[in-house]
């Protein structure tokens, strides 16, 4: 016996399909080219001055971070290395993640792209991008 499929079932696929299309990136924050072993937390915040990007790194080193500004894009990348032990010593559990991460952040266009302060301290990196001034309209005279 053949099934024919129902228009409703066709009508609810459709709309489906068109709701993951519309929504496709918005749920994911505003980050884009993730790879990592794990990815790290982020909070994106601005005031009247400049944005701010906190990335909570804990068991991380100032040395194992890296932060670049590529094009319109913020990239933190860092690595967090296991730790050695002797050889007779090794973990009967653990729930630590060791590797690599890689987060990119689209900056707004007003972000500044020079002026830029980067703080880790007690786990956490902090970047202040400065907003640079908005241009107001210029009018241009059409010459005849």
């Amino acid at each position: 016996m053949r099934y024919a499929i129902s228009p409703i079932s066709n009508t609810w696929n459709d709309f489906d399909r068109a709701f993951k299309e519309l929504t496709q990136g918005f749920f994911d924050g505003p980050t884009k080219n993730q790879s990592a072993d794990f990815i790290p937390r982020v909070e994106v915040y601005e005031n009247q001055d400049y944005y701010g990007v906190s990335f909570d790194l804990p068991g991380f080193n100032k040395e194992d971070l890296q932060v670049e500004i590529v094009e319109d894009r913020l990239l933190v990348k860092g690595e967090r290395k296991k730790e050695s032990r002797e050889e007779n010593e090794g973990s009967f559990y653990t729930e630590k993640t060791y590797g690599t991460f890689s987060r990119s952040i689209q900056l707004p266009k007003n972000a500044s792209r020079d002026e830029v302060k980067a703080d880790f301290r007690n786990g956490v990196l902090n970047l202040e991008i400065r907003k640079e001034t908005q241009t107001s309209a210029k009018r241009i005279e059409i010459a005849s």
